[in-house]
């Protein structure tokens, strides 16, 4: 799957398992704290992970292709997560991050271009990326951590095996927030393809701003890159 991004972020997963009355069900939604993120629980299932040799602009770290198989369903983020709820985080726990850019000179509250509480956090480390995880779950009690390349593969391609989860063709500015004439004009030194058309956002669009995938996952492919 080619996925046209602008920056990085986090994913997050969360095992759901099956010991309680509680527990939510495949296709449910679920926030386990005011200022958690949003989850939707997945199906388990299987997938071929990885593209074919054919598919245009595959990437060379595409394949080979392999089967994976999920016993159990698991709960995953509706959308990728936000300034205000990683804010939170910081608020609560205290946590300072390190810097991003070549001079780590920007950061998650400064990242270079506008943002608002709704659009995905960006410039977060790895690090940082572990800390808020490892908040989240000392304050829900719950298994929380990012996914598994395959998890997020998965997820994202919601039971489909073409190119995208809405089928071979990029989509372009109808299903995602990708580089487009507008991005290519207020980052003219970005380096990655851009596309011709307009999807309304210069840099990272409010979380939830395209169409779901067959799960009711948003922003899996395109806005920004996650950690996993």
């Amino acid at each position: 799957m080619t996925i046209v991004a602008s920056a990085v972020l986090l994913g997050l997963v969360v095992l759901v398992g099956s010991s309680s009355a509680q527990t939510p069900k495949v296709g449910d939604t679920f926030k386990d704290c005011p200022q958690c993120p949003k989850m939707v629980v997945v199906p388990a299932g299987s997938f071929r992970m990885g593209s074919p040799d054919r598919e245009p602009n595959r990437a060379a770290n595409e394949g080979p292709i392999r089967p994976v198989s999920f016993a159990r369903s698991f709960a995953i983020g509706k959308f990728e997560l936000t300034v205000e709820e990683f804010e939170a985080f910081v608020t609560e726990s205290g946590y300072v991050s390190i810097g991003c850019g070549l001079d780590g000179d920007r950061s998650w509250r400064s990242p270079g271009f506008a943002q608002t509480g709704r659009n995905p956090v960006v410039c977060v480390s790895w690090p940082g990326a572990t800390a808020y995880v490892q908040w989240l779950s000392r304050k829900t009690r719950k298994p929380y951590r990012l996914p598994s390349e395959a998890e997020f593969e998965y997820a994202a391609r919601a039971g489909t095996s073409t190119a995208r989860y809405w089928g071979e063709d990029e989509g372009g500015c109808r299903q995602m927030n990708v580089l487009d004439r507008r991005g290519k004009t207020d980052f003219p030194g970005f380096p990655w393809r851009s596309l011709d058309c307009d999807d309304g956002f210069g840099a990272t669009a409010p979380v939830g701003s395209y169409p779901a995938n067959r799960f009711g996952l948003h922003d899996t492919l395109g806005n920004v890159i996650e950690w996993m």
